[in-house]
């Protein structure tokens, strides 16, 4: 009896966690359009601005490297 309630009670509450996670995903607050009111937050948005850049940076060299080898193969 008491799992089952436990069960239900943690089935409730994730799904109340997704809806909630939803609607502060579809609608920004202001603290996340203006990150220089906090300092951590202006670290954060530095910190994920840049990893996107350096992987996609990695996927352009590695895809050159492709592109010259491939080149060089087909060469006489």
């Amino acid at each position: 009896m008491t799992q089952d309630t436990k069960a239900k009670k943690l089935i409730a509450y994730s799904s109340t966690f997704v809806s909630t996670n939803l609607e502060t995903s579809a609608r920004p607050s202001p603290r996340v359009r203006s990150p220089t009111e906090n300092h951590e937050s202006v670290q954060d948005f530095q910190r994920g601005s840049s990893s996107p850049y350096m992987r996609s940076n990695t996927i352009g060299e590695r895809f050159m490297v492709k592109e010259e080898s491939s080149s060089a193969g087909t060469r006489p």
